[in-house]
């Protein structure tokens, strides 16, 4: 199961909190699948309130479609630093995870899908310094104005104050979360928006529904009992 979004001001909103805010290092991972590409650029995952703030994640589709992470720093002026990939077609289940320091700006985001590492083309290179989210919402499905709507699944969402390595994105594919005390955890598996990490981030939801999306997600330890693993 995973909550879909419908395209049409689906969205939920997990608040800001000083358990949230301003982290100093940055993981964001999801089980994923983009069903139609709508807008120019359709938001899965954000906290960002201006060019200067925060990040975003997306879907873009204005000239080649590619997934694609911006940060806001003081330097960049009227555009958010910007590094893409290339996309995911349309009805693939994948595994998504970005991980960033944003302590000097010569840092580029490192973009996984599936636990694979991929080649990543910086499309507007940041500079100054990375400013401060505070001010800005935690929200999946759609940007702070209302737009840029996904239409699509997620499903195991993570958000952590941390530098994911290759190994603790692999066990977030499988596990769904790499280890316990992540700050931001929605499995998504029911329509439970009560956060299990350790920020205050409980959701609050606006048209989603959940949905069935096969994900090969399992405890650890289930192939060891002799249940499986995989698809």
């Amino acid at each position: 199961m995973a909550r879909d979004f419908d395209g049409t001001n689906d969205r939920i909103a997990f608040g800001s909190d000083a358990s949230v805010d301003n982290f100093t290092a940055l993981s964001i991972a999801m089980w994923g699948r983009v069903d139609t590409a709508a807008s120019a650029f359709d938001v899965l995952f954000r906290k960002s309130s201006a060019n200067t703030n925060g990040w975003q994640l997306g879907y873009l589709t204005f000239g080649a479609a590619r997934i694609y992470f911006q940060a806001g720093y003081s330097g960049t002026g009227a555009d958010l630093a910007s590094w893409s990939m290339s996309a995911l077609a349309a009805g693939q289940v994948r595994h998504i995870a970005i991980v960033l320091d944003p302590s000097s700006a010569s840092n580029n985001p490192v973009i996984y899908v599936n636990g694979a590492s991929q080649t990543v083309t910086t499309e507007t290179a940041p500079s100054g310094a990375y400013g401060a989210d505070a001010a800005a919402t935690l929200q999946a499905g759609e940007d702070a104005g209302g737009g840029s709507d996904f239409d699509g699944a997620q499903q195991n969402v993570a958000y952590a104050n941390a530098l994911w390595d290759a190994a603790a994105v692999n066990r977030a594919m499988w596990w769904g979360r790499p280890h316990g005390g992540i700050e931001v955890y929605h499995p998504f598996y029911t329509d439970k928006l009560a956060n299990e990490g350790t920020a205050t981030a409980d959701g609050t939801a606006t048209g989603t529904v959940v949905l069935p999306m096969a994900c090969p997600v399992q405890r650890p330890g289930s192939a060891m009992m002799g249940m499986g693993a995989g698809w």
